[in-house]
């Protein structure tokens, strides 16, 4: 069987670990990435990927935010603190997180950075420079991270495996803002809210105006491009591509108009033909595949 064969079996396999099953569901973007990464890692970056959609899971406030707060969100995150220190019960994603952590594969600390970069978007941020920081922290530190489990050592390089997470996520709350706000997740600075006298009850309950839809497709195009210019091309084996590999993603989405309101998500796979919603569409999975063989995303 060829490597794209062996690939391609994988994407639609039905044998999967749990955590594979996970990403698959809540992340098909990473998933295919993944899915290109030697087959003896593959296993420990769905782990990781998964922590962090289980941490993902607290942003999403469903019920009434003016009521509630953000209550839910912060027990969610407050149980992960205390599963890492041992303390917590079974849990499908816990229990390999747990194992990598016994064989030094993670660090605790950097798991734990994680959880507080969420924990700080669930607060809510002040500035942009502070919602970046924040994607830096929790998007951006997994990309380095799986980077680490590939083998990736310099200092530098982990640097820019980190800035091409931060810019992946960008682009993704670019092109579904609309969905996310909807489904509950908040991320819109404090300066932007008052700058379109608006607040984050009305954000998620009532939406946003297109005017301020356009305000914000703008500032977060031009930091996302402005960090891309700052990716060097560096000499990275196809073994150790795998974080990357999303910039072709961004890069495509970037260029694209942002998703409607009403729109899905697209992360759930279709039921009809066993293939994703109509998120992701051909030339997007041939710029990943371009990307893995020509070692430049």
């Amino acid at each position: 069987m060829s490597d794209n064969a062996a690939k391609n079996k994988l994407f639609f396999s039905q044998n999967l670990s749990p955590c594979g099953q996970l990403v698959r569901n809540a992340d098909p973007d990473l998933f295919f990435c993944i899915v290109c990464a030697p087959q003896e890692k593959r296993e420990e970056c769905f782990v990781l990927v998964a922590f962090y959609h289980e941490m993902l899971k607290a942003t999403y406030i469903r019920h009434s935010y003016e009521r509630n707060g953000a209550m839910a969100g912060f027990i969610r995150l407050q149980w992960w603190y205390e599963t890492l220190e041992g303390q917590g019960e079974y849990h499908e994603v816990a229990k390999p997180l747990l194992e990598m952590l016994a064989m030094e594969k993670v660090h605790r600390s950097s798991l734990l950075a994680m959880i507080e970069a969420v924990e700080q978007e669930l607060q809510g941020v002040n500035s942009w420079d502070d919602w970046q920081n924040t994607l830096q922290a929790s998007a951006g530190l997994l990309h380095a991270l799986l980077a680490e489990i590939l083998g990736v050592k310099e200092k530098s390089a982990l640097e820019q495996a980190s800035h091409a997470g931060t810019i992946f996520e960008m682009a993704r709350q670019r092109r579904f803002l609309f969905s996310l706000l909807k489904a509950g997740r908040f991320f819109l600075p404090e300066v932007f809210l008052q700058e379109w006298h608006s607040d984050r009850v009305k954000a998620t309950e009532k939406g946003i105006p297109e005017e301020m839809a356009t305000a914000y497709e703008m500032i977060v195009k031009k930091r996302a491009l402005d960090l891309l210019k700052k990716q060097p091309s560096y000499a990275l084996s196809r073994k150790e591509i795998m974080p990357w590999l999303p910039l072709a993603l961004a890069r495509r989405d970037l260029n694209r108009s942002m998703n409607p309101p009403g729109h899905p998500l697209g992360h759930q796979r279709g039921k009809r033909s066993g293939g994703w919603q109509k998120r992701r569409n051909v030339g997007d999975w041939l710029a990943v595949l371009a990307a893995y063989v020509s070692k430049n995303p």
